[in-house]
């Protein structure tokens, strides 16, 4: 009796159904990356309001994070050119956020998000290493904020 090999039975189905593991990939990556796009550009329009709102050091701190930030937005644009021949479209709600304080909240909630799903998609042979490198940045983006935060009170 023959051992059950389950990636063999999923490999052989996909041929079956005409499904590449190429294609197969491309749709795994290609998952909920409208809201990775989303959420980068949510945060770079926060982090662009939080320009404003500072000067000095602080402000210098966000002007980096705003250009960073514009790397992520297009890295994961070009990831969508490249599963599906052309970005994404996308539709981005205004934000409003009356204090500073929230704020920085809200971009530090929308960073840790931001950090589980690129970790999540660390694994992948084609984008891993770019998803790696933009969770790492989200990181260090964490640790501003909460340092941000901290020279509020």
């Amino acid at each position: 009796m023959d051992i059950y090999d389950a990636d063999k039975a999923t490999r052989v189905w996909q041929r079956v159904r005409g499904v590449s593991t190429d294609t197969a990939a491309a749709a795994a990556v290609g998952h909920g990356l409208q809201n990775l796009i989303t959420q980068s550009f949510s945060q770079l329009e926060l982090y662009r309001q939080l320009c404003h709102r500072f000067s000095g050091g602080e402000h210098r701190l966000l002007q980096r994070m705003v250009q960073q930030e514009q790397s992520h937005y297009a890295c994961l644009k070009g990831i969508g050119v490249l599963l599906r021949g052309a970005p994404p479209a996308a539709q981005f709600p205004s934000q409003s956020i009356v204090s500073t304080e929230a704020a920085l909240q809200k971009c530090y909630r929308l960073a840790l998000q931001s950090i589980a799903e690129y970790d999540a998609r660390s694994a992948d042979p084609e984008y891993g290493q770019v998803f790696s490198q933009l969770a790492q940045c989200k990181r260090t983006h964490c640790l501003h904020i909460l340092e941000l935060l901290g020279r509020q009170k």
